[in-house]
């Protein structure tokens, strides 16, 4: 398939709807991905209940046989080399995850030839009860295309904590906070092919980036043109 339309555009943000393996090979090299693909939330076996699978149904990267048999699994293998590709030389990557994913994400990208930098913790304002140790952070595996290239603010840590938006409208929408502090560090265009309510948009439009989001659900699309054409206040930096 060709490039389609934009289902919205502003200087500087374009959103795409539609699948991002379709989509990504069409558009320009990225300097940044910056994105939270869905991922398994329970199960230490690596599955999720049948009834949410809808949930997690996010640019057709379920198995359908997984979804028959009860129990969901994101097809890492599906994306990674779709969305590593897309970056251009010295181009970074942060793809959030949980417990449950960090070592099939680190064992992704090593797979498409991306080096790992770091590891980045996003610290909650809430903990999840749990049998062994009630949960209240999140991760974010940051890794680079060679050369690798400094970032912007070396006083930047690995830990950083903030509390949740106000206007949460998404089951897994993270801080613009958190994603406006990796997009500060990063340079050129950043491209988040699993845009979800567009925070990731709304973090690079405070912060004067370029930026291109894809999601295959509309009513997603929907809520992120919402949330561009809003009043964009100026987030203070940690």
């Amino acid at each position: 398939m060709s490039l389609p339309k934009p289902y919205y555009e502003e200087p500087g943000i374009q959103i795409f709807h539609g699948d991002c393996r379709e989509i990504l090979p069409h558009l320009p090299k990225a300097g940044a991905v910056i994105t939270d693909p869905p991922y398994k939330t329970n199960d230490v076996t690596g599955g999720i209940p049948k009834e949410n699978a809808h949930a997690h149904k996010w640019n057709g990267l379920l198995k359908s046989s997984d979804v028959t048999a009860g129990l969901v699994q994101l097809a890492i293998e599906e994306w990674m080399p779709i969305v590593t590709g897309s970056l251009g030389r010295g181009g970074e990557i942060y793809v959030m995850c949980n417990d449950k994913n960090l070592r099939r994400v680190l064992n992704s990208i090593h797979t498409h030839n991306i080096l790992l930098h770091n590891i980045l913790i996003w610290g909650k304002p809430n903990a999840t009860p749990n049998k062994w140790y009630m949960k209240n952070a999140e991760f974010c595996v940051y890794g680079f295309k060679q050369p690798a290239i400094q970032i912007e603010n070396l006083g930047s840590k690995t830990l950083n904590h903030y509390a949740h938006d106000d206007d949460r409208v998404h089951p897994t929408q993270k801080p613009v906070a958190w994603m406006r502090f990796m997009g500060k560090n990063s340079r050129g265009t950043i491209i988040d092919p699993f845009m979800g309510s567009g925070t990731t948009l709304v973090a690079a439009k405070n912060l004067g980036r370029q930026c291109i989001g894809i999601e295959i659900e509309e009513k997603y699309c929907e809520i992120a043109v919402k949330r561009l054409n809003q009043e964009v206040l100026a987030l203070e930096f940690p």
